[in-house]
């Protein structure tokens, strides 16, 4: 018994699927999804106190990794690696949606290919995609008005300041404090 396409609703894009993070356009149409996996975690700090114990003050929240397992079948399949090899390498970033989620913002970190003569037509193509987040660094200048003591205001021509005077290295410190040298 076969299945026949017409019993299958048309869809514009799949249930999982792999979208350009700017045009939202599926991409990778040819590698259908078989198997989803994501592994959302936290990670919590843990500190030692002096009565032996464990306390926790504070929690990562970790980057998201999705793996998508796909087949190819019947097609060319050089220029589908080729493609997503590509979109790798130059971080290009997706969305990625799946029956429960959409995760925002990721890259492909790895990209495993399995060749199976058993398969004989189609190869297997795990996509492993990770979460990055930008942020941009915020330089602000203080005035030295703002300054708690004067004397620090203006570090121009000042160059990097020790805050004692030097003993010289550490070795001829190391010989005079055993009364090798004076």
């Amino acid at each position: 018994m076969s299945i026949s396409n017409a019993n299958i609703p048309s869809r514009t894009s799949d249930l999982v699927a792999i979208l350009d993070a700017t045009s939202s356009e599926q991409m990778f149409r040819d590698a259908r999804p078989m198997k989803v996996s994501s592994n959302p975690a936290v990670q919590y700090m843990q500190n030692p106190i002096e009565t032996g114990g464990v306390i926790t003050d504070h929690s990562i929240i970790l980057p998201d990794i999705v793996s998508v397992v796909c087949i190819v079948t019947n097609f060319n399949y050089r220029s589908l690696v080729a493609q997503v090899r590509a979109a790798s390498r130059s971080a290009t970033q997706f969305t990625v949606q799946t029956k429960s989620l959409t995760y925002f913002n990721m890259v492909i970190e790895e990209l495993p290919i399995e060749e199976d003569p058993g398969a004989f037509d189609s190869i297997n193509l795990t996509l492993k995609f990770r979460e990055i987040q930008f942020d941009t660094a915020r330089i602000q200048t203080l005035p030295p008005s703002a300054v708690a003591n004067p004397a620090d205001a203006s570090t121009v021509n000042r160059g990097e300041q020790s805050t004692t005077e030097s003993q010289g290295s550490l070795a001829a410190q190391a010989a005079r404090s055993i009364g090798v040298i004076n």
